[in-house]
């Protein structure tokens, strides 16, 4: 009876062993003993093998379509929809450019999509005019854009011994409080009355920058001085003159010439202000004081005629 079981088992294991070929056995055409059940697995790999490819190769295609459709479908949406076309342009500025020189400067032109406007690039043309500090530049969905600009607000003129720069004029050059300079486009009220400040030698200026010079920044900071200190118009510097490196030559209303120290000038303004006073309870009229002596100040007055001219 165990010798009857064990020939069953020694049968099933060659009959398995006769169905179930080793791998490398499967591909090889000169194997005849291949069972029909081998070759219906074969045939079954095969066809899940190919199916993976198909589904791999799916999925791939999808995968690099889906950007294509995607951006086709944005722009087809987006840039040709007629909602996001600019209608509403506003402009908000601090100084006295007009919207026309604003808008034609930003480049943009009519009936132009929304959302097709480069932010970066309208900013940067603004910044490159002269006048401009700073700027913001918002899209306001869906068909609004808003710029607003900061303009470098002018204290006074600059002029040279070169006739182009001369000041009161279209196209003469302005500055602000920080040194920077652009040139005017249109000589309005509140800038016709700004002082001059008159710097020689300085060569070419490049429009737009600060100018790389210390008198025209102790100029500067001498006519804020002044007015904070006298505050009164009638004490308001009209015209500097940069006398070398030493010293400023300002004129006051009156044709009051008056001689800064360079390294002095606050303390200079003190004893100014200390004079002026003086001179008023005696009811004299100012004409010369020379404030680079630091005592013994000398003091000139008008006498019944014309002072002598600039």
């Amino acid at each position: 009876m165990w010798a009857e079981k064990g020939n069953v088992s020694r049968k099933r294991r060659r009959r398995v062993q006769k169905r179930t070929l080793p791998a490398r056995d499967l591909w090889d055409p000169s194997k005849n003993d291949i069972s029909h059940h081998s070759v219906r697995r074969m045939r079954r790999y095969r066809v899940r093998r190919f199916i993976w490819f198909v589904q791999v190769a799916f999925f791939l295609s999808l995968g690099l379509a889906i950007p294509y459709v995607a951006k086709w479908g944005y722009e087809k949406v987006i840039y040709q929809s007629q909602h996001f076309q600019l209608a509403n342009f506003e402009i908000e500025t601090s100084g006295s450019l007009s919207e026309e020189v604003i808008s034609g400067a930003c480049g943009i032109r009519p009936g132009a999509n929304l959302m097709d406007i480069d932010l970066e690039e309208v900013t940067r043309r603004l910044q490159s005019l002269p006048e401009i500090a700073s700027v913001e530049v918002e899209r306001n969905l869906p068909d609004q854009l808003s710029v607003k600009v900061r303009e470098r607000a002018p204290v006074a003129w600059f002029t040279g011994s070169d006739q182009s720069t001369r000041p009161l004029r279209e196209g003469g050059i302005l500055l602000d409080d920080e040194g920077y300079h652009f040139p005017c486009r249109e000589v309005i009220e509140e800038i016709a009355h700004l002082p001059t400040i008159q710097v020689d030698g300085l060569g070419a200026l490049k429009s737009g920058q600060p100018i790389d010079s210390f008198q025209i920044r102790a100029a500067l900071d001498l006519i804020e001085s002044s007015r904070l200190e006298f505050g009164a118009e009638e004490m308001k510097i009209t015209d500097i003159r940069a006398l070398g490196t030493w010293g400023l030559l300002c004129r006051y209303p009156g044709d009051l010439l008056v001689t800064f120290d360079l390294n002095r000038l606050e303390g200079g303004l003190r004893d100014l202000a200390v004079i002026v006073k003086k001179s008023r309870s005696a009811k004299l009229s100012l004409k010369t004081v020379n404030l680079v002596t630091v005592k013994n100040i000398p003091v000139t007055f008008h006498s019944a005629q014309s002072p002598d001219g600039w």
